[in-house]
């Protein structure tokens, strides 16, 4: 099987998930009925919260996936509460939630033309497939189990949703209205993705190339051809072009340019275990699963503390 993540307690004993999630708030989308969080952790050590990923909607509230707690968060005036629960049983829906993408607000997912609605996608590991969430419905299926593991998603411009798939290395993609994901890059062995502002794709990948970018013809151009991170998760893309990638091995996020070498550019003892990456303000913020929090970075790309999850 692939490398495992520095998160492998919990991610990589499926059949032994935790059987406690965290409390939803009142008004939470169900995926399954599920007690309350024992707090502090539950009988196999785990802690009740794990976010690992995180993404921001047109409004600019956050939201973060929470492995462990089988839940999405929204964050919203700086306060955190369960907006999406889902079940604590192993194979049911989002019971190990493990990333997530809002939709463009163009139709997607069969939405029907016009239809402003920008809508929240979850992959989740357990279930082997990525749901579409409906406030106040249970979440909706969209790739049928076709999938094997998925590690990350991310949107076209005209609604192709992409989605890394460790488990089967391939990276799938589902176009608007599809009811089934097709191949779009076999091999590619990706942990990360990210889509620009000239629609191109973003791969970091366990490949000893380890940062790939496809343009919509879907030609790879290699920008990191050979092993320069230590455990590689996400990546994000700014406005100026520049990438940042977090490591969970090294604790930090590296930051790459075209046409110059990787190099360390953030880091701070804060950073635990850096995984989930996403822009806020044109700049860097990264999930820390074993810090339970999201920094975001300073303008002088210092990590302060953005939400702590409890």
């Amino acid at each position: 099987m692939a490398q495992e993540t520095p998160e492998t307690s919990p991610e990589t004993s499926p059949e032994n998930p935790p059987e406690t999630p965290a409390a939803p708030s009142a008004n939470a989308t169900p995926a399954a009925a599920a007690p309350t969080a024992v707090p502090g952790g539950n009988a196999r050590g785990y802690t009740d919260i794990y976010p690992i990923d995180a993404v921001l909607d047109r409004n600019e509230n956050l939201w973060v996936v929470d492995l462990n707690g089988h839940a999405v968060w929204k964050v919203e005036q700086g306060v955190p509460k369960i907006q999406v629960q889902g079940s604590n049983r192993h194979r049911q829906p989002l019971n190990r939630p493990r990333c997530l993408a809002f939709s463009p607000l163009s139709p997607v997912g069969g939405t029907p033309e016009g239809d402003s609605t920008q809508h929240l996608f979850v992959g989740d590991t357990s279930t082997r497939e990525v749901y579409k969430i409906i406030e106040g419905s249970e979440p909706i299926p969209m790739v049928a189990g076709k999938i094997g593991v998925p590690m990350d998603l991310a949107f076209s411009q005209d609604g192709t949703l992409f989605i890394a798939d460790l488990e089967q290395r391939a990276i799938w993609q589902l176009k608007p209205g599809a009811s089934s994901p097709e191949i779009y890059i076999a091999n590619a062995n990706a942990r990360g993705l990210f889509v620009d502002g000239e629609d191109r794709l973003w791969v970091v990948s366990q490949n000893a190339e380890q940062l790939v970018r496809y343009d919509r013809d879907r030609n790879p151009t290699v920008l990191v051809a050979s092993r320069t991170f230590e455990f590689p998760h996400q990546v994000v893309v700014d406005s100026q072009g520049v990438a940042w990638i977090s490591d969970g091995y090294k604790k930090c996020i590296w930051k790459f340019k075209e046409g110059a070498a990787p190099e360390i550019a953030i880091t701070s003892p804060l950073l635990q275990n850096p995984v989930g990456m996403l822009l806020y303000q044109d700049r860097p913020a990264v999930v820390d699963s074993h810090a339970m929090a999201v920094f975001k970075t300073s303008v002088e790309y210092q990590i302060e503390e953005w939400i702590r999850l409890k």
